[in-house]
C-alpha cells in the first residue's frame, strides 16, 4: 500500500504554514486534513467517514496538519496549537486514492482534472474518494510517479492500488479561499 503519512507537497505555489489553536478533545494526527471550528482545529472527518460537503466555513478545509492534536511526550495531553500546511490554490498535497471497490482505487488518466470528495478511511488516513463526485473537496492534479506504473507517456491505467496522487483542495472547499 502507498505511504499514507507522506506530507509531500508539489504544485506551482509554495505552501504556507500557520499555527492554530487545537479544539479540546481533537484527535487528529500528522497528515490529517483539518477544519477550524469556533473552538479550534479538528479533523475534517472521523475514521471511516467522508469529508462534509464544504458549504459553510465550519467544514471548509484549513489544510493538512503537521502537528498532532495530542502532545507527543507520552502524557496524552492536548496540544495547545498545531501547525498546518495551508490549503490554497496551486498547493498540491500527496494523498492516496480510495474506493469502496478496491480494484477501482488505481490511477487512470481521466482522474487528472476531476473533482472528488475526501474520506478519512477506517485505517485512519485521509484519501481522495473516487466514489464521491457530489461533495467535492479535491481535484486530482497529477500522479505520484513512484506509484503510477503505466509506461511513461502512455494513457493506460496505473496498476498500484491506493496509489498516491497529487491533489489540490478546491477553492470553494478551502477556508482560505472559499465563499464567506
Amino acid at each position: 500500500m502507498a505511504n499514507q503519512r507522506a506530507l509531500g507537497i508539489a504544485g506551482p505555489n509554495p505552501v504556507q504554514i500557520r499555527s492554530y489553536p487545537v479544539k479540546s478533545g481533537a484527535t487528529f494526527i500528522q497528515g490529517d486534513f483539518v477544519i477550524l471550528t469556533s473552538t479550534g482545529l479538528d479533523s475534517a472527518a472521523a475514521a471511516g467517514n467522508n469529508f462534509a460537503n464544504p458549504t459553510s466555513n465550519a467544514v471548509r478545509i484549513v489544510g493538512r496538519a503537521i502537528d498532532p492534536a495530542l502532545v507527543q511526550d507520552g502524557s496524552g495531553a492536548q496540544a495547545t496549537y498545531a501547525a498546518v500546511e495551508m490549503a490554497a490554490p496551486g498547493v498540491w498535497f500527496q494523498i492516496p486514492l480510495y474506493s469502496a471497490t478496491p480494484a477501482s482505487a488505481v490511477p487512470t488518466i481521466t482522474q487528472i482534472g476531476t473533482k472528488y470528495g475526501g474520506r478519512q478511511v477506517t485505517a485512519g488516513f485521509p484519501s481522495v474518494n473516487l466514489d464521491d463526485t457530489s461533495n467535492v473537496v479535491f481535484m486530482v492534479t497529477d500522479f505520484d510517479p513512484n506509484d503510477f506504473t503505466a509506461w511513461p507517456g502512455s494513457v493506460g491505467p496505473g496498476t498500484t492500488q491506493y496509489a498516491n496522487v497529487y491533489a489540490e483542495v478546491l477553492a470553494a472547499a478551502s477556508l482560505a479561499t472559499g465563499a464567506r
